[in-house]
């Protein structure tokens, strides 16, 4: 198998330095295409992220409308974007953490640089109102699960709208 020159030095450059782009790459007699990496978003490489933290239970309700803001606004401010948000209220830990046994539960899910997720995860250490936190990137497998179960839950809370719609009429 031949390689062209431009694509052994795409090649040889680090992941972060990889420019994406389709090659060809010479098999036998046949040019068969190459892609080397995920397609540019604003000259950079957009991942897609999904953080579950959880908030101290002593938290007023703007006190957890601030932090979720402040961690909402520090993805946007590094070229970011928010697909989806969803809060999942005061619940029960599994065990104790910090001798607390509840914390409020908040699913992010945003598309990013990977660069962002290490600066990211540190403003999460230095808050003293997060209790735990869990950044995953994720695979289109998780992506199309995660667009399933939203459209799912969409589903449930819009049946009950439409029960109480013909009720009244």
């Amino acid at each position: 198998m031949r390689i062209s020159r431009a694509l052994r030095l795409k090649a040889k450059l680090g992941y972060s330095q990889r420019i994406p782009m389709f090659g060809c790459a010479c098999v036998g007699f046949q040019q068969v295409p190459t892609y080397f990496c995920a397609p540019l978003i604003n000259n950079v490489h957009m991942n897609r992220y999904e953080t579950v933290f959880i908030m101290t239970p002593v938290l007023s309700a703007e006190q957890v409308a601030e932090t979720v803001s402040k961690f909402r606004a520090f993805v946007t401010d590094k070229g970011g974007k928010i697909v989806h948000e969803d809060a999942w209220g005061l619940r029960k830990l599994a065990y104790p953490i910090q001798k607390k046994s509840t914390g409020f539960y908040h699913l992010m899910e945003f598309e990013a640089d990977p660069s962002v997720i290490l600066p990211f995860e540190t403003e999460f250490r230095r808050d003293e109102r997060i209790i735990r936190f869990l950044s995953t990137k994720m695979d289109k497998h998780h992506i199309a699960y995660a667009e399933g179960r939203r459209d799912k839950s969409n589903r449930q809370e819009a049946a009950p709208a439409e029960a109480e719609g013909t009720a009244e009429a």
